[in-house]
């Protein structure tokens, strides 16, 4: 079971259901997005503002999108034990471990 979603992924392994809150990092979306962004701004707010705003915008997004796929967490349920843990995630690397149950 893998289902594929914009902001969560949820798949199965076993008994061991993952709930990822990884955005994966898409270079067409961020494209798409900025660049209808640099269209509206410099349409509304004219050329000089609009360009100026339309960048900041374009460096914040990508700095936004980039961060949220290093750094991200997990939460997994085990269906047998019925432990829930919680990984905090930076480059597929674990480093925060926090059970709860």
């Amino acid at each position: 079971m893998n289902e594929r979603e914009d902001y969560f992924r949820i798949s199965k392994n076993g008994n061991v259901h993952t709930l990822s809150d990884r955005i994966p990092f898409n270079w067409k979306e961020l494209l798409i997005w900025t660049s209808t962004s640099f269209i509206f701004l410099i349409w509304f707010l004219g050329i000089g503002i609009g360009i100026f705003v339309a960048i900041l915008t374009l460096i914040g997004y990508t700095i936004y999108r980039f961060a949220s796929w290093i750094y991200y967490s997990e939460l997994k349920i085990d269906e047998k034990s019925g432990k829930l843990i919680r990984l905090k995630k930076i480059l597929d690397r674990t480093q925060k471990n926090g059970i709860d149950k």
